[in-house]
């Protein structure tokens, strides 16, 4: 009843976190369950259920028949709501709020269902995805800053909060973190992102290439620095197996490189995060036919500061970035 009557005048939000006020005044103690769905290749592994905050592990379940059930009491350890992540092999599949209630997810939605606030944190997180996918970067970091201003004091806010970072003007960070709320700038993650903006500055078009270690297609130890060439234009594509917008882009790539190789362009693909095995098998499926720097790992994560991949730096005959952070549709424009 007091739900009903204060969700005339609230958000969900703040109606789920008035309610949990009253409920822990009253000494319940509310439980949380989501049922989740995922293909039988899952069977048998490990799925954790990790706030998205400090990356504590908050819940485990064994996969079996394509299914798994996750309950949750709140405890002094535990109050919800809490936003979470849903993790197998080290790898990010979806998110949960945490509250009382029960909700389900399925392998391939980003939110899990049934509760109001996972309807709500849907709906906000779904107008960044469109402009993600639309490769739209001016439009992801305005609604990740407006999405975050106007949660900044409740559990959606950091989520909106890194977003934002991972994209930014690295030259605007630090004056817009200081109206950010205390909790959030000292939250490790957001702390690994202010960084990363940081290192995009020192990156930024104007600055030297820096330089970092490898393999070559043998295994045997290289420098980035020995595929880049002095006197020409080097595109270098951070990339990898895995990722599909990596290979989406790959006929522009190649498109590129054989209009302006006779002209001075150089291409370097760059593998990040991938075992050499499976990047091999990716560059001759492709038909990736110029230089590769295999076993990167996340090493140019850790010296440019980018946090999602393809990501395409152009460097000049002098050994400095021209430019960075381009879509693919740009990087013509940005050689011309």
């Amino acid at each position: 009843m007091i739900k009903s009557l204060l969700s005339r005048f609230l958000s969900p939000v703040a109606v789920s976190l008035i309610v949990a006020g009253l409920t822990c005044a009253c000494g319940g103690n509310k439980q949380a369950t989501v049922s989740l769905e995922l293909p039988d290749d899952f069977n048998g592994k490990t799925l954790d259920l990790i706030s998205f905050n400090d990356s504590t592990v908050l819940g485990s379940a064994t996969i079996e028949n394509g299914t798994a059930t996750l309950s949750l009491t709140e405890s002094d350890s535990l109050r919800m709501p809490v936003l979470a992540q849903f993790v197998v092999d080290g790898r990010v599949k979806g998110y949960y709020v945490i509250e009382e209630g029960e909700a389900n997810w399925t392998l391939g939605e980003r939110v899990a269902k049934g509760t109001d606030l996972n309807v709500e944190f849907s709906n906000l997180i779904g107008e960044l995805d469109k402009a993600d996918e639309a490769e739209n970067f001016p439009e992801i970091i305005r609604i990740a800053e407006k999405n975050f201003n106007a949660n900044k004091d409740n559990i959606f806010g950091p989520y909106f909060g890194v977003e934002w970072l991972k994209w930014a003007d690295p030259t605007k960070v630090d004056s817009l973190l200081n109206k950010a709320p205390e909790s959030f700038r000292n939250m490790k993650r957001a702390q690994g992102y202010i960084n990363f903006a940081h290192l995009r500055a020192k990156t930024s078009p104007g600055q030297p290439f820096a330089d970092f270690e490898g393999k070559d297609a043998d295994g045997n130890p290289i420098k980035f620095s020995d595929y880049v060439t002095p006197g020409k234009y080097v595109l270098i594509d951070f990339m990898a197996s895995w990722c599909p917008y990596c290979i989406k882009d790959m006929p522009k790539i190649k498109e590129i490189y054989g209009k302006y190789k006779d002209k001075g362009l150089e291409v370097v693909s760059v593998a990040v995060r991938d075992e050499p095995a499976a990047t091999a098998v990716a560059v001759k499926k492709h038909g990736i036919d110029w230089s590769v720097v295999y076993d990167a790992q996340k090493r140019p994560y850790d010296i440019y500061g980018f946090s999602g991949i393809p990501h395409y730096m152009l460097i000049g005959p002098d050994g400095k970035i021209v430019a960075r952070s381009m879509k693919v549709e740009e990087i013509e424009g940005e050689i011309k």
